[in-house]
């Protein structure tokens, strides 16, 4: 083996060293920045309930978001107290000694201002719906945005998938043993 060809393997091995260590390197530098945590909720900004009002009417948008506004104005010390409940159930799963019945009653009180958050959001929802326009009843649509799936509301697409061979068309599928 000539001097020349040893110094060739030699470049080919170092540069296969560097770029494997340069691929380590971006893996665990991509992997930081994509297992960033979300960030915080705030109830100041707009949320995604705020996105079910994009097919309305301006005068029916600003009627829901100002509905939603003053539900979560109104419910902030709850929002307070709710955090506070969650914290008293980790610090309770965190204790040396578990304690169930405090468990219980915390768990009990996150559920009751759940509850109470649940109810008052219904209360301004409900509130403004009866305040929007025929027109912009008709175009709200509640519950998720449908984003992505074109195919939702198509009554010919089956979400199962197509029927097993030998079954015949809107049969219902077998059960699975």
């Amino acid at each position: 083996m000539t001097a020349e060809r040893r110094w060739i393997i030699g470049l080919v091995v170092a540069l296969t060293v560097s770029l494997a260590g340069n691929l380590l390197v971006a893996g665990v530098v991509a992997s930081r920045w994509f297992d960033r945590p979300p960030p915080p909720l705030s109830f100041a900004g707009p949320s995604m309930i705020e996105g079910l009002f994009e097919d309305l009417s301006p005068e029916g948008s600003k009627i829901m978001r100002s509905a939603m506004h003053e539900a979560r104005r109104d419910l902030r010390p709850t929002f307070g107290e709710l955090r506070e409940a969650r914290q008293e159930v980790r610090r309770l799963l965190e204790a040396e000694d578990f304690d169930r019945a405090a468990f219980d009653a915390a768990m009990a009180r996150v559920d009751t201002l759940g509850d109470t958050v649940e109810a008052r959001m219904e209360k301004g929802f409900a509130d403004a719906v009866g305040q929007l326009s025929a027109e912009d009843r008709r175009r709200f649509k509640p519950g998720r945005p449908d984003r992505g799936r074109p195919d939702r509301d198509r009554p010919d697409r089956d979400r199962m998938g197509p029927p097993p061979e030998g079954m015949p068309p809107g049969a219902p599928p077998e059960p699975l043993p």
